[in-house]
């Protein structure tokens, strides 16, 4: 088709914009016309589409305009064989290749977490890192944490690194991974920054510590933000405010930067299945 609008105009973008505006805008804009023929299947929102899609390779040093017998003699012969255009399907993969990148994530994690499940050795604790943080290996924390806690032999961490420097899409792949971790139920002890450990608290996730805070002489002064009222699943002998969380972030367990992010907050998981074990893990994080 033939495109005489000022493709800036059609991004809603200016002469100068960084490549990463432009992303932003054409990702806002995708969004923004799936959900309009989500919504009105009878609308024109294919022009609009290709509109935006030409405009988009054009800023960003593609596409210029050619005639369809020139498309037709530049496709594979193997998708001409097949009937299907070129143009159209490499418009279809750019229109959708967050969608797909996100498919394959998934695939990719239930694909793995599928074989860890036949192939690895049952764990005797589970850990998982929810919230803004870093790190290549957990390996390293798993073997201090080993070769200081007699009381189990195999460990498992696990993590959804959920950050604003993160492309959105990769976001939204860790957000569901996050969710497959608290509603697999494998999960003894969660670490998580404020945000999230105040996301998940407030759905009724984690256990009341206020029984152990004699034994592990904590600090309600020092960790006076994670005491709240979770109106979820509370009854009346449980309602009120509850400390559901500790501040671990000077643990010395995490002193020679294995995992990094300025605030880690453990909470014992509702349904953790190794209760004693969770306590003496935040005893451990405490020391």
């Amino acid at each position: 088709m033939e495109h005489k609008k000022d493709p800036y105009e059609i991004l809603g973008v200016k002469k100068g914009d960084s490549e990463s505006e432009i992303e932003r805008k054409y990702f806002i804009l995708s969004k923004r016309y799936k959900i309009e023929k989500s919504e009105n299947p009878e609308a024109d929102i294919e022009t609009k589409i290709e509109e935006l899609n030409w405009a988009y390779n054009v800023l960003m040093g593609g596409s210029t305009e050619k005639s369809e017998e020139e498309e037709i003699n530049e496709s594979s012969p193997i998708l001409r064989k097949l009937g299907i255009n070129q143009k159209k399907l490499s418009n279809f993969f750019h229109y959708y290749k967050f969608h797909i990148l996100i498919s394959i994530i998934v695939i990719v994690f239930v694909g793995y977490t599928v074989k860890g499940c036949i192939t690895r050795v049952d764990p005797d604790f589970c850990i998982a890192f929810v919230g803004d943080y870093s790190y290549t290996d957990t390996l390293p924390l798993k073997e201090m944490i080993l070769n200081e806690w007699t009381d189990v032999k195999e460990i498992l961490i696990d993590g959804a690194i959920l950050s604003e420097d993160n492309d959105p899409q990769l976001n939204y792949a860790m957000q569901m991974k996050a969710v497959v971790l608290f509603g697999a139920g494998d999960v003894d002890v969660f670490i998580l920054d404020k945000t999230n450990f105040e996301k998940y608290a407030k759905q009724g996730a984690f256990i009341s510590l206020d029984e152990i805070v004699d034994e592990l002489n904590i600090d309600l002064e020092r960790n006076k933000d994670y005491i709240l009222k979770v109106e979820v699943g509370e009854d009346e002998g449980t309602a009120g405010e509850h400390l559901y969380g500790i501040d671990v972030s000077g643990s010395r367990l995490f002193s020679d930067n294995v995992i990094t992010g300025d605030e880690k907050i453990a909470a014992i998981y509702t349904r953790t299945k190794r209760y004693d074990l969770s306590v003496k893990f935040l005893k451990l994080l405490l020391n």
